[in-house]
């Protein structure tokens, strides 16, 4: 990763992926918080902005593409890159800046976060 700690936000209502993406983002040099809605995942960004976020397009309440749609629209947080993750086709129409299907192997995500954390801060 870059050579400061990057911030990164999983929202995912699946304990066992939210783990494990911590787990393998942290040993890559990360700091990652995660969330399991994205109600709550919106209400919580304020001003410690995360350089990259991974949201599950399958979620409780409010969904993926949803709250990439609200993200985007603020221009606070626009610039912020999301990589939405689900188990199903690839959104159409969707505002993400990528997508994993699931399964993937947790070393993709980290590819795919360094990629966009280098974008960022580069």
């Amino acid at each position: 990763m870059a050579e400061r700690r990057c911030s990164i936000l999983v929202i995912d209502d699946d304990e066992a992926i939210s783990s494990m993406l911590g787990i393998a983002l942290r040993v890559d040099g990360g700091r990652t918080t995660t969330k399991d809605g994205a109600e709550d995942a919106l209400a919580g960004l304020g001003d410690d902005k995360p350089d990259v976020i991974l949201c599950e397009v399958d979620l409780r309440g409010m969904d993926g593409v949803e709250f990439v749609r609200r993200l985007k629209a603020d221009e606070r947080y626009a610039s912020i890159p999301v990589v939405l993750m689900g188990e199903s086709k690839e959104p159409k129409g969707h505002q993400a800046d990528a997508f994993l299907a699931k399964p993937f192997d947790p070393l993709d995500a980290v590819d795919v976060v360094e990629r966009y954390v280098r974008r960022r801060v580069g």
